[in-house]
């Protein structure tokens, strides 16, 4: 395979891994929310099992309590 073609379907996958992860954690984050865990419980709970920064946590929990 080609040098540019190869990094080129490495990057596509990578994009669809990210895609995929992004909505594991926004699945998640909603679940977490419709069970009535408080806000901070669930900022923690994403940093410590997806392995997000907490500002990171935060947005996601911003982003899916207004879903």
């Amino acid at each position: 395979m080609q040098g540019s073609a190869k990094e080129g379907l490495i990057r596509g996958v990578q994009e669809k891994l990210d895609e995929e992860r992004s909505i594991g954690i926004e699945n998640a984050t909603l679940a977490l929310i419709e069970g009535g865990v408080k806000e901070q419980k669930i900022v923690d709970l994403l940093t410590k099992y997806w392995n997000l920064r907490p500002s990171e946590a935060k947005w996601y929990y911003e982003e899916m309590k207004n879903k």
